[in-house]
């Protein structure tokens, strides 16, 4: 009974357990576990990985199918370890500042992707902030400031020793960055004199001729009266090494030191020795990746702060989401991404309807084609449910920087009687946008981009209105039912990766594949691997 009027908020945070969020403050004002309130939950209907399983009855989001924390690997951390005398002889140094005036979903599957390299090349991840003289953010992280960050309600000061940079969106696990510290060779090299070596990598890259790989330049200093090797990469020298030498080496099976390699890859991420026998046996660059991506799931890599977790659920709960019933969700990417990326699908799609070029009716597939994709009437509507009484409606939550137009195409749709959109013969359409409609950059931490030093309407407050917002979109596609999106936006890539997951009745045996990707329709794009890569 004392919990009674948290109910609503506590529905909310179940959703955000199975992201390794799990605190709940109750009704005593005392922090306790999640999962506690939620013993014995299970996860909700998956989908083969190829999404062609028979069609299931949709089940409630929020009671005991629930995917929650019961379905994260907390041994991990227990489970991982390294002999204490050189665990951080070999540290890939990673410099998050510099593609902080990126988007959320470029910034978590970049520090995934470092996360996955410095378990494959087994070194330990440490993150590393620039002092603040040298951080061009109000508040010293371009996550925006919470109520925590202050020492007062003045807000007037941060705390001493309050997360900075990245680290105030996510918790950085011991068992990826080993407790290792940030190394100074004795005192030798601070933050310029590692970025003066990081920006040798760039001239490194670009020496190597066309496809010739090379690896990483990494030095060598004394530290603590040990000998360490270091590799200072920053998100674009990550990603270059990541296709040029790096991600060939995790896909490759072709001799015994290769499957060697991923062998204890996967142990390095959380897997069992049988487990991780299995991974040195598959071969397709797509199915070690949803392998990979089930094992991070698992292991509860990516984990929130708190104050995140309390202010994501309460952003949910003053939506119009039906948290009590099951949704489906659909994420529409237009705004910057129509300059570049999507210009040749838009073109595309448009020619496919028998339009010129240069001719175009708009600058964007329209809304309706991702509703024809996800609900195709074939696909979603058996014979046996074409002939009952009334349609089901669904509820469909819209994630989108471009809501008025796409708010204009719904109400262009045709409708029920009861006003609801058409879909096909058996589903009828509830539409729900964020609380933040009416803003169109929540996909972006800074409205300036890059260019953060010269934007006069940034200020903290608003950076972290925008990132609850955006995390919010996240957690809601990535639980939603059935998640209908593209993979050119690093969202829709991202997404698909969390959605991926080893299935609740996998028993150990490798006859069928055990991983599991929950409905996902895609609209356009490539199939993402290695989490939005």
């Amino acid at each position: 009974m004392a919990l009674r009027k948290f109910e609503p908020l506590r529905k909310v945070l179940l959703m955000l357990t199975s992201m390794g969020i799990i605190v709940l403050l109750t009704a005593d004002k005392q922090l306790v576990k999640l999962d506690q309130l939620a013993e014995g939950a299970e996860m909700y209907q998956v989908q083969n990985r190829h999404n062609n399983l028979a069609q299931h009855p949709p089940l409630p989001l929020f009671d005991a199918t629930t995917l929650t924390s019961s379905s994260i690997d907390y041994t991990v951390s227990e489970r991982i370890t390294w002999p204490n005398e050189d665990k951080c002889d070999k540290i890939l140094l990673f410099f998050p500042y510099f593609f902080a005036g990126h988007g959320q979903g470029f910034q978590l599957n970049t520090y995934l992707m470092a996360a996955m390299v410095a378990a494959f090349t087994d070194r330990a991840l440490v993150l590393f902030e620039p002092p603040r003289e040298n951080n061009r953010f109000d508040t010293w992280s371009q996550v925006g400031c919470p109520s925590d960050a202050f020492e007062d309600d003045s807000r007037s000061k941060v705390k001493d020793g309050f997360p900075e940079g990245l680290t105030r969106l996510i918790q950085h696990p011991t068992w990826i960055s080993r407790g290792c510290g940030i190394p100074t060779c004795q005192g030798k090299r601070n933050y310029g004199q590692w970025v003066q070596l990081r920006e040798q990598q760039r001239n490194h890259f670009g020496r190597a001729k066309s496809k010739k790989y090379v690896l990483p330049l990494t030095w060598d200093c004394n530290e603590g009266g040990r000998n360490i090797n270091v590799m200072p990469l920053d998100g674009a020298d990550l990603r270059m090494a990541f296709d040029r030498i790096i991600h060939p080496e995790m896909i490759s099976r072709s001799s015994d030191e290769s499957r060697d390699k991923a062998y204890h890859w996967a142990l390095r991420l959380g897997a069992s020795t049988q487990e991780a026998e299995y991974f040195t046996t598959i071969e397709s660059d797509v199915d070690i990746s949803d392998f990979v991506a089930s094992l991070i799931n698992r292991s509860g890599l990516l984990k929130f702060q708190p104050w995140i977790a309390r202010d994501v659920a309460q952003y949910i709960q003053s939506s119009n989401l039906p948290v009590d019933s099951a949704f489906d969700a659909i994420h529409v990417r237009r705004g910057d991404k129509l300059i570049a990326e999507s210009k040749p699908i838009v073109q595309k799609y448009w020619m496919s309807k028998g339009y010129k070029k240069n001719r175009l009716p708009t600058n964007f597939v329209p809304f309706n084609h991702y509703l024809e994709m996800g609900y195709e009437q074939n696909n979603t509507c058996p014979a046996a449910t074409i002939l009952q009484e009334q349609p089901s409606i669904v509820n469909i939550y819209i994630a989108t920087d471009d809501p008025a137009t796409v708010q204009q195409e719904i109400s262009q749709l045709p409708k029920s009687e009861s006003g609801y959109a058409i879909l096909n013969d058996c589903q009828h359409a509830y539409f729900i946008f964020s609380p933040a409609s009416n803003v169109t950059d929540n996909f972006h931490m800074t409205p300036c981009g890059n260019y953060v030093g010269t934007c006069e309407e940034d200020n903290c407050d608003k950076r972290y209105q925008r990132n609850i917002a955006a995390m919010a979109d996240f957690f809601i596609l990535s639980r939603a039912n059935k998640f209908v999106g593209e993979y050119n936006s690093n969202w829709g890539r991202i997404v698909k990766g969390f959605r991926t997951m080893f299935s609740p009745s996998y028993n150990g045996m490798y006859d069928v594949s055990p991983v599991m990707i929950r409905d996902v329709v895609e609209v356009f794009g490539y199939p993402p691997t290695f989490f939005g890569y």
